[in-house]
């Protein structure tokens, strides 16, 4: 299962920490990107053009989805998002490649948002007045029609994936079948390796029979905590008593 969810806020609310954070704690599973990121790579971004702009960032954000399909992935996309407009592409694109969508709004006053922002560096800073426009003109996400939740200030700093997709209504165990399917394909890798070692090892043993044994190792349960040793005892005695 994948899921796309938006990180929305004033500038300065702590989105970036948010994100990084959760990224950090699940490097194998969160794939992200912010709208500032993109500028910042992109050459051809102009500060004159914003609407071309975020419409090449939600075609790149979709091209990354596309590319990296079929694999489960938890896609966390960061920029403001104050307008209804800005989120709605990204609906659009969770509908069109069958993504779980949820929307993650940080809370912060203007002042507070104004006092972080003032710690930033001089190429991050926004203007005062940028902070009190995008306050006055937020379209905060309203739960009938778009699955979002808000977060605190002190909550963003401490709340954990499991609890955001908790409250969003996607629970974690949606995911299990898949993390299963995972494990199942490393072990199948594993083993086959093992099969093709020994048999370079001791050309008497009988490839077909090791094969066998090999087929019956991998249905049996709890193996994914078994080391390569452990596994290869378990797959020799296996050979034997077939």
């Amino acid at each position: 299962m994948t899921i796309l969810l938006l990180l929305m806020g004033l500038p300065a609310s702590g989105k970036s920490s948010l994100r990084l954070r959760l990224q950090t704690a699940h490097p194998e599973l969160i794939e992200s990107t912010s709208f500032d990121e993109f500028r910042m790579t992109m050459q051809t971004c102009s500060t004159a053009n914003a609407r071309e702009n975020r419409k090449a960032f939600q075609r790149d954000v979709e091209s990354r989805i596309i590319s990296k399909s079929p694999a489960d992935k938890i896609w966390i996309i960061e920029d403001i998002f104050y307008l209804k407009s800005m989120r709605r592409p990204f609906s659009r694109i969770s509908r069109r490649r069958h993504l779980k969508y949820g929307v993650v709004n940080l809370k912060v006053s203007p002042s507070e948002a104004i006092r972080r922002n003032s710690g930033r560096n001089s190429d991050e800073k926004q203007r005062e007045e940028t902070i009190w426009r995008v306050f006055e003109e937020m379209e905060s996400p309203e739960h009938s029609t778009e699955i979002s939740i808000d977060l605190e200030q002190e909550e963003a700093g401490l709340i954990g994936l499991e609890e955001v997709l908790g409250r969003l209504g996607i629970r974690m165990d949606e995911r299990k079948d898949s993390k299963e399917l995972v494990m199942k394909k490393i072990l199948d890798v594993k083993t086959r390796r093992l099969v093709s070692q020994l048999i370079q090892n001791d050309r008497f043993l009988d490839g077909q029979k090791l094969s066998v044994a090999r087929k019956m190792l991998i249905s049996s349960p709890d193996l994914n905590e078994l080391s390569c040793v452990e596994l290869k005892e378990k797959l020799l005695d296996l050979y034997d008593k077939s």
